[in-house]
């Protein structure tokens, strides 16, 4: 099986950060596991710093620059970031 190359822009409803590198996986779904575990990084990250990152969404795009589907942080989240988390998103 051949790795394609994904790209995770990071859009936060106001603006996007492009993912210059982008990353290789064997499939959608592995791209979108590695989205997912990104995701709740960031959303970790941003609790411990009291910010709200529960409505921003990866856009992930193939090799060739078409988008191929979102992953919202939202999907990531767990029974333990939810007690954890900001208490107003």
């Amino acid at each position: 099986m051949r790795a394609v190359r994904y790209y995770m822009n990071v859009c936060d409803g106001h603006a996007m950060v492009e993912d210059p590198e982008g990353a290789e996986y064997p499939d959608d779904e592995h791209a979108r596991t590695a989205a997912l575990g990104a995701a709740q990084g960031l959303l970790a990250e941003g609790d411990s710093e009291g910010v709200c990152r529960r409505h921003w969404r990866f856009e992930i795009l193939g090799q060739d620059g078409g988008a191929l589907f979102e992953v919202p942080f939202s999907h990531a989240l767990t029974p333990a970031t939810l007690k954890l988390g900001p208490t107003r998103c």
